[in-house]
Parts: C-alpha cells; structure tokens; sequence
C-alpha cells in the first residue's frame, strides 16, 4: 500500500508539472512578435580561417549609445551585399543578448546582437562613403592615392580563466610596427610611401597594455565563440578607454585574443571601400595553433600574412586573390601564391599590382598600357618592386592589360593582368626554391571593375601538370596561349626588366580609334542597365 501510495504522489507531481507546462507554452505561442527598426550603415565582415566555418560573410550594423560600439548583426531572406556601405532604414525582430560591461567589469546593459530583417523601410542612396570611380578605356578605376595615414591600435585581450600575456607589448611592437621587417615598414613600402600606418601614443602605430576580461569563453556547439570575443571587445574597449586610447579616432583597430584551446580559429575583418578615409575597421585573430600560440612562433609567415590579409579587407579588397589549376578549370579561393589575398608563400611578399591599383597607390595609369589592337606588340615590362623606379614618364610600364573580348569583337567584361614579379629588396621577394613565380610573367584575369570590393582575380596556370599555382608564370623563353588566340611571349631580362611579345587574334580592332568606339559602347550599355 505504501509503494501505490508512492507511485501515486509521483504521477500527481508529473501531471502537476505538465499542467504549468503547458498554459506556458501556449502563451508563448500568443505572444505578439515586436518589429521594431534598425537605421545604419550595412557593414561586411569577411569570416575565414575558421576551423569549423567555411570562409563567409556577415552583415552587420553598429549601433551606439554614446559610449559603445556594439555590432548588430543581420539575417533573413534579404539579399545584404546591394546594400553594403549604404545608411538604410530595416524593420525587423532582435534576438539574443549580450552583456555590455564598463571598465570595472559590472553590467551596464544587455544587447540584442542579432536582428532579423523582414523588410528595408529606406535605402539613402546619396552615400559620400562610396569611393567614385574613373573611365580609362575598358577599364573603372578608383581616384589615385595622395598620400594617407591610418591610424591603427592592436588591443591585447586575454579571457578571466587565463589571464597571462603570451607576449610583451614591446616585443608586438616591433613586429607590427618599428622592426625594420614591420608589417608597417610594408605597406610604406608597397605603396611606394604613399600609405602610413600611425598611432597617437606611438608614431608609427599603437599597441595597446593587455587588458583581462572579465568574462570566460563559452563555445557554441560548432565550437566558435563568437559571443565571447563581440562581448570582449566591447569591455576591452571600455577599459583601454579609460587609460587614452579613443574608440574613434583610429581607423583599424586589431583585436588580437589569447590562445583558448577551448574555442575555434578565428580570423575576420571588416571590409571598408577603396579611398576611405573615415570610419572604423576591424581586425579579429584568436591566436590559437593556427597562428602560433606561444611567442616563439606567434608571428609567424601565416600569422604575418593573416594580418597583412585582413588589413587588405579593411583597405577595400573583399574577394581573394583566387587561383585556377588549368583555364576556365578548377578555381581555389586562396589559389594565388603571389598575393597576400590569396595564399602567399614568403612572408615579406607585398600586394601584387591589382591590389596597388585598386588603392590608388600607383603614380597614375600611365604605369599601365593597355594593349587593344591585333598583331603583335612588343614590349618591356618594370620590375614593380623597384620604389625608385615607375613613378614618372621614364622607364617602362609595370603591367599590362589586354582586354578579353568575345569572337565576335564585344569585351567580355573581363581583362588579362599581367606582371612581373621578382624578389628585389627586403619585402619584395617573391622567387625561391619552391616558388618559381619570380622567373617569368604572370598572368592574371579581373573584371573591368576595378572599384567594387567584390572585384578579385584569377592567377592563370600555364603548368596544368602542377598543382595549383607554384608555377603559374610564364618562363623565359616560351610562349603561352590562352584559350581566345591570345599569345604572350616572354624573353630575358634582368632584374629590373623583362621583355615580352603579345599576340592579339584578329577579332580584336584594328586601331586605337576603333577600339575607343567599342569601349564607349561598352559604358553607355553598362549605364544603361
């Protein structure tokens, strides 16, 4: 009697539970879902090396109270990438939350950091922030550089369950910035002194003093704990605040997180236009295994061009410098081995001309020709690493573009690349034992587009044999043809020069002024559209 007894009272209590149970589920079912707005301006942010996520993009927008900066990010059935670096007005649900903590470590506010978007109210479309572009010929280009600086401030973050230093602030320093092997003394370099890296406490760029959280990463089931590192930087960001360094003044700030074996990889970075030269930018790199976790090998060759890769993002560049095992084959996303873009494999290697002519870092377009008309054009081509060298009416171009055009005479909207690439001086050192794209002439495809950040290119392989694309140039002394009868011929040279035979097949015009006629049309059609 006692055990029915027993067994009674368990099903009374289980019937009792399943009573409040369910009136809670039905009442949540009858809530009214509240749509509420979001007005900003739609950032992108390129996700990658990530070792659960393949490489994507979220969009997001910063919302502030006048003393955070928290990101917002977007999702629902809206096509965000027309909307990118456009101040629009979406209707939507928040969802989520997250701690807003100030620089005690105490919780100010809680967050929505997600918001699903049902509608788009406005999109303003008169956006200063869109970087103008230029008609040269086929091509649309971007204004060129005047001369820039960025300030730029790496933030230290180590989590509360792990709270030691993997390295000294003045040892980062150097590398980032002082060394003479600096990621700062690069870019100088690479765009021929026309780009800085600066700081406000330290002239060549800010590191900042490591600051502990007070939070503990918690993964997601996929093992990435984005949740951690949007509410860490917010109280990194508070706290370092409090000691001089400004949360808007600088241009790109580089939150490097501490090795926690318990979360995934992580490298992303917020994408800006070409020509920007306000708002803030983002760089995230948890140093786990992938980019060295102790300070013997935290800044490795990838660490290093992991930086040098997401700073790109941030300077403009979206799509990676993408490579192909044979024409029209196989494309890899991160398949070129002579672009910080794609996947380069020295780790002073410079960003290929493309990248140089997208930031405006060349002297004008006079350094590039643009060769359009059938038969054969013979020509020298510049070593591009030569700072001294390429900046007036003397000397060769260093590159050449031939645009693609259809049998029947109209441009595919596609043009060839091409450049020489060879190590010459401290960064710029492209040839070695395994590499041997400094041993001839590279080819490359690219829209005509040369001012959307979605605009990347293609290394072609002329060595379909080889794996995708350790040999990609051309050698001395051979010849190649790609699949539309175009021939580019290369000789010898020296180190500072190389010289080159195109051949263009006869669907091409046969004068410059035909050719002006056929690019005309080209725009009118395009503007049309």
């Amino acid at each position: 009697m006692q055990k029915i007894n027993s067994l009674l009272a368990q099903v009374l209590v289980f019937a009792l539970c399943l009573s409040m149970f369910v009136p809670v589920v039905s009442s949540q079912k009858r809530q009214k879902v509240r749509i509420e707005s979001l007005k900003g301006i739609v950032e992108k942010m390129i996700v990658e090396e990530n070792e659960v996520e393949p490489t994507h993009s979220r969009f997001f927008i910063v919302e502030t109270d006048g003393k955070n900066r928290m990101f917002t990010y977007l999702s629902g059935k809206v096509d965000f990438e027309p909307l990118f670096n456009k101040e629009v007005v979406l209707r939507g649900v928040r969802s989520g939350y997250l701690p807003v903590m100030n620089e005690f470590g105490s919780v100010e506010k809680i967050h929505s950091p997600n918001f699903e978007v049902t509608g788009i109210e406005k999109v303003i479309e008169d956006n200063s922030l869109n970087a103008p572009g230029s008609v040269f010929g086929p091509l649309t280009l971007p204004p060129p550089s005047h001369g820039q600086e960025r300030p730029m401030l790496t933030i230290n973050i180590a989590p509360a369950n792990n709270p030691t230093p993997q390295y000294s602030v003045e040892w980062l320093r150097g590398k980032l910035h002082t060394n003479l092997d600096s990621l700062g003394n690069l870019i100088r370099e690479n765009s021929y002194d026309q780009y800085k890296l600066v700081g406000f406490h330290h002239p060549l760029g800010d590191v900042a003093p490591w600051v502990t959280v007070s939070l503990t990463p918690v993964p997601a089931p996929n093992g990435t704990c984005y949740d951690y590192f949007n509410a860490a930087l917010v109280q990194a960001d508070n706290m370092l605040e409090a000691q001089g360094f400004s949360k808007t003044a600088y241009r790109t700030r580089q939150y490097l997180f501490r090795n926690m074996p318990e979360c995934a990889g992580l490298a992303q970075a917020t994408l800006g236009p070409f020509g920007e030269t306000s708002g803030v930018r983002y760089i995230f790199i948890h140093l786990n295994s992938i980019f060295g976790e102790s300070s013997s090998n935290i800044m490795n060759q990838q660490t290093f061009n992991t930086m040098l890769h997401e700073l790109g993002h941030n300077l403009g560049q979206g799509a990676h410098s993408r490579g192909e095992n044979s024409e029209n084959g196989q494309i890899w996303e991160y398949g070129d081995k002579a672009d910080p873009m794609g996947t380069v494999q020295n780790r002073y290697m410079m960003f290929g001309n493309i990248i140089r002519m997208k930031l405006g870092w060349h002297a004008s377009t006079a350094r590039y020709e643009v060769i359009d008309t059938r038969g054969s054009h013979s020509r020298y081509i510049q070593t591009p690493a030569i700072a001294t060298k390429g900046r007036g009416p003397n000397g060769p171009p260093i590159g050449y573009i031939i645009p693609i055009l259809n049998s029947d005479g109209t441009l595919t909207g596609d043009v060839y690349f091409v450049e020489r690439r060879i190590g010459h001086g401290l960064f710029d050192q492209f040839a070695s034992q395994t590499v041997e794209l400094g041993k001839g002439l590279i080819v490359r495809r690219h829209s005509t587009n040369f001012v959307s950040p979605n605009s990347g290119s293609i290394m072609m392989n002329f060595h379909p044999t080889m794996a995708c694309c350790n040999k990609a140039a051309i050698p001395f002394g051979t010849t190649a043809v790609t699949q539309r009868n175009v021939s580019f011929s290369v000789g010898y040279g020296t180190r500072d020069w190389l010289y080159v035979t195109f051949t263009l097949p006869d669907n091409y015009p046969a004068s410059i002024q035909e050719a002006e006629l056929i690019y005309q049309k080209y725009h009118r059609d395009k503007a049309a559209k």
